[in-house]
């Protein structure tokens, strides 16, 4: 499944603010330095609109990322706005391709590498600017 640029109503973001994945996707937010909490929080809820997740299988897969993203965290090193680390475009890169990897692991946003960790650079195979492209 390539999950495309579809986005979450005003609506839908009020009625999902007090949900267990909101909570989560915070919590993560602060883990990992998120520069922009509100639009990494309506990311995660993009992708699982557009994936027909439920919260639970959302849940699940952000676990896994959040996982993949402590072990290589040594690794990444991007500064952010205020010059602190931030690993969260990194956490939400691995999501996509988690997410995408539950329905066909051969879709164009597959990990380019045989490395099973993937990278935020080397998640997608479009060029940017692409409709579908969320680099």
């Amino acid at each position: 499944m390539i999950l495309t640029g579809h986005t979450v109503s005003t609506e839908q973001l009020a009625d999902s603010a007090s949900s267990p994945l909101s909570a989560v996707v915070a919590r993560l937010s602060a883990e990992f330095g998120d520069d922009a909490p509100q639009a990494s929080r309506t990311r995660v809820l993009n992708m699982r609109r557009v994936a027909g997740l439920d919260e639970v299988a959302t849940l699940a897969l952000l676990d896994e990322a959040a996982a993949i993203t402590r072990s290589q965290a040594a690794a990444i090193t991007k500064r952010g706005r205020a010059g602190k680390v931030v690993r969260m475009p990194y956490l939400l890169a691995t999501l996509r391709g988690l997410v995408e990897a539950t329905d066909d692991p051969t879709v164009a946003h597959a990990p380019i590498t045989n490395d099973p960790i993937p990278s935020p650079l080397a998640v997608c195979r479009r060029e940017k600017g692409s409709p579908s492209c969320w680099c």
